[in-house]
């Protein structure tokens, strides 16, 4: 028989968890979306600034799945990022 203190303590040690998988796993996506766009940018417009990769280093998924939208349409490097 568990106390009240131990139920609590097991249910949020559970949540914490299943937290911390549902993070990672947005946190994976995030990495694998800004490779991607990343690498599609170097091969559409060659060797990228700094600033562009400081960009992406710091992008949401939003953001990074709006540039992934965008890239093949854009004339320039400039017309996806305001240095």
């Amino acid at each position: 028989i568990m106390t009240w203190a131990e139920v609590l303590h097991k249910e949020g040690r559970e949540e914490g968890r299943e937290e911390g998988i549902s993070l990672g796993r947005e946190e994976g996506q995030r990495i694998a979306l800004r490779s991607t766009v990343t690498r599609l940018l170097t091969r559409r417009f060659g060797d990228l600034p700094f600033f562009v990769m400081e960009e992406l280093e710091s992008a949401s998924i939003e953001r990074l799945e709006q540039l992934a939208d965008q890239l093949l349409d854009a004339p320039s490097l400039d017309s996806l990022f305001k240095p």
